[in-house]
């Protein structure tokens, strides 16, 4: 993220002067290294980061690094966040991008090099360019603005050389052509002509000399897409969110926009709610509306006009540009206080889960109505978590019935005789927590069994991990448990 003002020498010109200077400068372009450890620079400090990031700022472009990663900093970078994991291969990256898009300010280019570790450590090969192109599609679903730029191998020490010439880098073009068709903005880059072996010392890790020439490579493909004021696509809305005190939404555009983006009139809210007041960020990507008060528990649709980015084109958004989003507000103790379906819902079982608990015999409900229940449709489950010195948080999931026997929908056991990994229909998910993907009939993913697991994604689930305990688990013996609900294209 980029640092503060720089301390200024104790003359009153100089000051005006540099303040100025950043009132005037451009908005941050922020770009997401992701890769190994030749993205974290092995073998030479900041690695490429470092001399891209001066031939950028030397360029006219304010770069805002990001990244959830620190390692093999330099003094001379100031932006020192990157996603490169040195032995890294493809599938591990896959399993934490989207807790990395969460962590960090949205990218506007993401530069992807991985994959040669797959092959030096000899993991699934045959299968390495599916995997990346899974990795990729993810990326352009979660971050769908960001420039992904995705690189070949570079030139490595025999055998894996060989082997990468034939099964990886001839498809890495086409990998992101067939992505482009699908309206993804991924583009191919052939880093690996840049960087002969013999500025790789190792056979691996490039020098410094060879980490200047992927500089030289990055910013050409970087400058291609972007100007200092932004790319040459109109904005459009990212997200919009209500934060608790339920009278300010925050709309994220694709890009920096324009200062009269934070007009009133540009945006319209519907259910009564009115818009009262506009202000941007000094990223010039956010707009926070003050409104009337919002309603609790209620989809409210945004509607916004006349946005135009900053770039000399003054690019507009598209007319009637719509977002929806969900205002939580401050949840209270109770399932009827806070989800309305719930009245339509008659109570099972009620338990409060002690902090080490211990099923394996059964379990000891402090409500048990299991005995009233002759037959049902649906099932729902509502889990409160209360914090000693912060807020109340709650998840509630309901879905059409996963089975007719009532011994089965409480905390799977053994005694219970409970075993599900199935689908589930008709999900409806409701939470106070912002990051919990809310609806109604979605598509669920139930994994209740009373026994230990791993990650090895054993059913094929959908967006699933083979490395990662997800939504694609497989039972083993033992007595972990599991009872999961997951809408697995959340």
């Amino acid at each position: 993220m980029k640092k503060s003002l720089k301390a200024a020498p104790a003359l009153f010109v100089p000051v005006v002067v540099l303040f100025l200077a950043i009132a005037d400068a451009a908005p941050p372009i922020r770009v997401l290294p992701v890769g190994d450890s030749i993205t974290q620079g092995s073998g030479a400090q900041g690695g490429y980061r470092a001399t891209l990031y001066h031939l950028l700022t030397n360029a006219g472009y304010n770069v805002d690094m990001v990244g959830t990663q620190t390692t093999n900093p330099t003094n001379t970078l100031p932006e020192i966040e990157h996603e490169g994991h040195s032995g890294w291969r493809i599938d591990q990256i896959d399993s934490i991008i989207l807790s990395v898009f969460e962590a960090i300010e949205d990218p506007d280019v993401i530069l992807v090099l991985i994959g040669t570790n797959d092959y030096g450590l000899g993991y699934d090969t045959p299968n390495a360019t599916n995997r990346l192109e899974a990795l990729l599609a993810k990326m352009a679903v979660a971050r769908p603005y960001a420039k992904i730029i995705v690189a070949n191998l570079l030139e490595r020490g025999e055998p894996y050389n060989s082997q990468i010439e034939a099964t990886f880098n001839p498809f890495v073009a086409g990998i992101c052509a067939r992505q482009r068709g699908l309206g993804r903005e991924v583009y191919f880059n052939d880093l690996r002509s840049a960087v002969p072996l013999a500025d790789m010392p190792d056979n691996l890790h490039p020098n410094l000399t060879g980490y200047m020439k992927m500089a030289t490579n990055w910013f050409q493909n970087i400058t291609a897409h972007f100007t200092p004021e932004g790319s040459t696509n109109p904005p459009a809305i990212s997200r919009a969110a209500a934060p608790a005190g339920m009278t300010n939404v925050v709309v994220t555009f694709s890009k920096p926009v324009a200062d009269d983006a934070a007009t009133p009139a540009n945006f319209a809210l519907d259910g009564g709610a009115q818009i009262l007041g506009a202000a941007l960020s000094a990223d010039k990507r956010k707009v926070t509306l003050t409104t009337s008060p919002l309603a609790s528990g209620v989809f409210y649709t945004l509607t916004v006009n006349n946005i135009s980015d900053r770039t000399p084109a003054q690019a507009t958004i598209a007319p009637d540009s719509a977002t929806i989003f969900f205002t939580y507000g401050a949840a209270g103790r109770g399932v009827l206080n806070n989800v309305p379906e719930a009245e339509n819902y008659s109570l099972v079982y009620s338990l409060d889960i002690p902090s080490n608990p211990n099923f394996t015999g059964g379990v000891n409900y402090n409500i048990n109505l299991k005995s009233n229940i002759t037959g049902f449709s649906r099932v729902a489950y509502y889990l409160e978590l209360q914090t000693s010195n912060g807020p109340l948080n709650y998840v509630w999931v309901s879905m059409d019935a996963f089975t007719t026997n009532v011994n089965h929908i409480g905390v799977p056991t053994i005694p219970s005789g409970a075993f599900f990994q199935q689908p589930v229909t008709n999900l409806n998910v409701w939470s106070s927590a912002s990051n919990i993907v809310v609806g109604t009939n979605l598509s669920g993913w139930l994994e209740f069994w009373p026994s230990n697991y791993t990650t090895t994604n054993i059913a094929d689930v959908p967006n699933a991990s083979g490395t990662v305990y997800d939504w694609g688990d497989q039972m083993t013996t033992g007595t972990y448990g599991s009872m999961q609900v997951h809408n697995p294209a959340a």
